[in-house]
């Protein structure tokens, strides 16, 4: 889009408005928004500033290919990116050689969390042209101490951050002292298990985990009710004592009464 264009359209103004503040006619200014005329840079910075802008130099980073252990091909630039604010925090669609396994390849690059997403498939899979295109300096430092990479991107890419987080004014013993706070904080990730992209948590995985854990809580519940109704003997085998046994040798009868009346009584018949 043409700068001139771009300008007048944030601001908001028609041509016949920005030509007015300008200082130049509206079919000059129509040309120079179509390309059939070049204005100098001078001209073109009076027009810029008065739809409310101003031209900015802006450095471009060269990258050089880089390769893992594995020999998987990486990029890294000379200098940080830097993005206009609008390009920073826009909706980005990254292609198919980045994103191969999402089937929903969009990050909204406004939101912490989809930076944390996008940044690592495009330092890891993406061109220096991706890069360039969707990834900002300044918000890959701030979340560059708590994202997961591989070692050798880690390494590549830690001077620029040091060098950015450095800058012209930073005081004595600032460099060491994040230069250690990031050593521990990588040591840190890199004794978690590590995994290509943050899994993102369903709504159907997190009614699964309450179900669960209201049933495991009703089932604990009823066992402490079931076993307040039971007796303090439920569930114990009482033994009867054993009786004593007799011994195993018969005793002679006693005799009965009459029968011994009825022998002394025959016995005494006898001797009469």
């Amino acid at each position: 889009m043409n700068l001139i264009a771009e300008a007048r359209r944030a601001a908001g103004l028609s041509q016949s408005e920005l030509a007015q503040r300008a200082a130049t006619s509206r079919p000059t200014l129509s040309a120079y928004e179509r390309g059939r005329k070049s204005p100098n840079l001078a001209t073109a910075q009076r027009i810029v500033r008065a739809a409310g802008s101003d031209l900015v130099l802006t450095e471009r980073p060269t990258f050089s290919v880089r390769f893992t252990n594995r020999g998987a091909p990486f990029f890294v630039p000379d200098r940080l990116p830097r993005l206009r604010v609008a390009d920073a925090l826009a909706r980005v669609e990254l292609p198919s050689t980045v994103s191969w396994s999402d089937p929903n390849p969009i990050f909204d690059l406004s939101l912490r969390s989809e930076r944390f997403l996008a940044y690592p498939l495009l330092l890891a899979e993406g061109s220096g042209g991706d890069i360039a295109r969707a990834v900002d300096g300044v918000l890959l430092a701030e979340i560059w101490p708590e994202l997961r990479l591989p070692a050798e991107i880690r390494a590549a890419w830690q001077p620029l951050i040091e060098r950015r987080e450095e800058g012209p004014t930073a005081r004595p013993g600032v460099r060491q002292a994040r230069a250690g706070r990031d050593d521990r904080r990588a040591q840190s990730l890199q004794r978690r298990p590590h995994s290509r992209r943050p899994q993102r948590c369903s709504g159907a995985a997190r009614v699964l985990s309450q179900i669960r854990c209201r049933l495991s809580l009703a089932l604990i519940v009823r066992q402490l009710c079931c076993n307040e109704r039971r007796p303090a003997h439920a569930g114990r085998r009482i033994y009867a004592p054993e009786r004593t046994r007799t011994s195993t040798s018969k005793s002679p009868p006693a005799p009965q009464a009459g029968a011994s009346t009825n022998s002394a009584t025959g016995a005494g018949g006898a001797r009469s």
